[in-house]
């Protein structure tokens, strides 16, 4: 089937895309903003503070999202508000626990990183994680009912919020301390929940009690989501994260800015997982695994039929775009972006993997998966950094990514009888759909 005459893909894929890629065009001004106003030791600073409080929104993610969307999807209307109640009392419990667990390594953090500032930064995110508590809550809402349309404006109000902040102290010449880009953070997901709930309020049903059975059902499916998404939080992290122990935080924003580029080309990879896990939550109760394996297939082949050119651009021209994001100071950058693009090209398989498993209910493969892919990312990391430096974290998570990508094939392959043929295949029906509807156009225009 054309990827263009499915209205479900064309339209919330578009959605998807277009709010990925505002939310990472936000992200990236306020990067170039940042880097131009930051020391590079206080930059690398609030890279390393959000390699840390994003721990809180991956446990989040990982015990919500997959199982909330997976139950809404297939599930009964009547049994809706026991699972939204259930899901809120995970929520706010997963929140305190994560807050606390940040707080109390704070101050050792901040010694072995020599980051003063650090244990303020952490006591007042305690903040912005209150709100975060509804901003998720009210999303995964949203993307269960393939509301994708909200999705994008919300995030659209807290990104562009957050960017707004930095660019008006950017262009009043003041300066911008750390704990300010912490209260940055609040102001703009207060703002954001604010619109999310008038977007999902109709979706909104509860009960007055906790429904133990949805809380236990809940908690069951998402353990093995919270290790996933740590697990898979430590593996794309732990280059950072042993970047600041054995070298310095000047190296961390050095490597930053490869990383956040690699992240720019990656925006379709995400925009599709969003929209495949819902689909595939919905069709996998009515078609099976077959639905499964079809659906990966096409989304992995799509992704890379999109990524592919993007990835030619920054190999080609590494000088010109690191010149144009970070400036002259970030010039010994470019070697690193060289080798970090190349991680774009086994991101989709990744990501996909990790989907459809959740989606046809067997998320524990997932998670030892990812364990062991981030002890081998720990490991090789450790090696390589210390033997080449910093562009050794960009060898040692490539290799790491090499491996991962022969382990998912290998899964797949018996639990889905997935054919990398068949991926591939939709790389050239995507060129094919893309030429003819840019050919037929052009008839209609010349006629």
């Amino acid at each position: 089937m054309s990827l263009f005459k499915d209205t479900y893909w064309l339209k919330s894929g578009l959605y998807s895309l277009f709010q990925n890629l505002i939310v990472l065009v936000f992200n990236f001004g306020g990067v170039y903003l940042l880097i131009r106003v930051l020391s590079k030791e206080n930059f690398g600073a609030w890279a390393v503070f959000l390699t840390i409080v994003s721990v809180l929104e991956v446990a989040r993610n990982g015990m919500l999202k997959s199982g909330l969307i997976k139950y809404l999807n297939s599930e009964s209307s009547e049994a809706h508000p026991k699972i939204i109640t259930a899901s809120i009392a995970l929520n706010v419990l997963i929140s305190v626990l994560c807050v606390s667990l940040m707080l109390l390594s704070a101050d050792y953090l901040a010694i072995e990183w020599e980051i003063e500032d650090l244990p303020r930064m952490c006591l007042y995110y305690a903040i912005p994680a209150v709100g975060l508590i509804f901003f998720s809550q009210f999303d995964f809402i949203n993307q269960s009912n393939l509301n994708f349309k909200a999705i994008f404006w919300v995030n659209v109000v807290r990104r562009g919020v957050f960017f707004l902040l930095i660019a008006y102290c950017f262009f009043d010449s003041s300066s911008i301390k750390l704990i300010q880009l912490v209260w940055f953070q609040a102001i703009s997901i207060f703002v954001a929940v604010f619109v999310s709930y008038i977007t999902v309020r109709k979706y909104l049903k509860f009960t007055l009690k906790i429904d133990l059975l949805w809380l236990k059902r809940l908690f069951k499916f998402g353990v093995y989501g919270v290790g996933t998404n740590l697990g898979s939080m430590l593996y794309k992290s732990i280059d950072q994260i042993m970047l600041a122990s054995l070298i310095s935080t000047e190296a961390v924003a050095k490597y930053n800015i490869s990383v956040r580029i690699t992240n720019l080309v990656e925006v379709p990879t995400r925009a599709i997982s969003n929209i495949v896990l819902p689909k595939s939550a919905k069709r996998a109760k009515t078609d099976g695994n077959k639905s499964a394996k079809y659906l990966y297939e096409k989304s992995v082949g799509v992704i890379l039929a999109i990524l592919i050119p993007a990835a030619l651009v920054v190999l080609v021209f590494p000088e010109m775009i690191i010149q144009f994001v970070a400036g002259d100071e970030y010039m010994d950058t470019v070697s690193i972006l060289q080798v970090t693009i190349f991680y774009t090209f086994f991101v989709p398989f990744s990501r996909q993997y990790g989907t459809i498993l959740d989606s046809i209910g067997i998320p524990h493969f997932n998670f030892y998966f990812t364990i062991a892919s981030a002890f081998v990312n720990l490991v090789l990391n450790y090696l390589f950094i210390s033997n080449f430096g910093v562009i050794g974290a960009a060898y040692g998570t490539l290799l790491t990514y090499f491996i991962s990508f022969i382990g998912m094939q290998i899964t797949l392959k018996r639990v889905l009888n997935v054919s990398l043929i068949q991926v591939f295949l939709q790389v050239k029906y995507f060129y094919l759909d893309v030429s003819v509807m840019v050919f037929n156009k052009l008839i209609r225009r010349n006629n």
